[in-house]
């Protein structure tokens, strides 16, 4: 027994040890590779039309901070032309089973946002509670987002996402 663990704690120090020999040749070798294997993701991803980073045809900067007064003036026309913009992504509806719809059709958003105006109380802030930028791939990402409980107490959620200034997104968490 004794000379059966001697044996393999001696191969595994043995292969430890040949792994941890690498010559620098082998080593440049890998780190090209690497590098190549990079650069050429990064070139997919630039070439696929969905990925790269994209020119608006709108810029909404004027609405930030200003959706939430839009939504609680009934003001549902403003919010119909923006979703109807190229680029504009969808209404995304999350439901508290978990189950996610997403609306792209005029009477559906109208009824989201019906839904959303009835779900919000009077004394909700024009201002976002949470604000989240970031920056990826040439793109610019700008997420407003409110918390709030609706009438039957129940916690709701409600984001406007901006994409390179231009609103993107819309999302409705209940």
């Amino acid at each position: 027994m004794k000379k059966i663990f001697s044996f393999l704690l001696l191969t595994s120090i043995i292969s430890f040890t040949g792994i941890s020999q690498i010559t620098q040749a082998e080593k440049d070798s890998i780190e090209k590779y690497n590098n190549k294997v990079i650069a050429d993701a990064v070139k997919e991803i630039l070439s696929d039309e969905d990925l790269r980073p994209y020119e608006v045809s709108t810029n909404h900067g004027n609405f930030r901070g200003k959706m939430m007064d839009i939504i609680k003036r009934n003001q549902d026309s403003v919010i119909i032309k923006i979703t109807q913009l190229p680029r504009f992504s969808g209404v995304l509806f999350l439901q508290e089973n978990g189950k996610m719809k997403e609306m792209s059709g005029i009477p559906s958003i109208a009824k989201i946002i019906d839904d959303l105006q009835n779900q919000i109380p009077a004394y909700i802030s024009s201002k976002p509670d949470e604000i989240w930028d970031d920056y990826f791939l040439g793109d610019s990402t700008h997420i407003e987002t409110w918390y709030f409980k609706n009438n039957n107490d129940k916690k709701c959620e409600f984001a406007v996402t901006f994409t390179n200034g231009q609103i993107t997104v819309f999302t409705f968490k209940i």
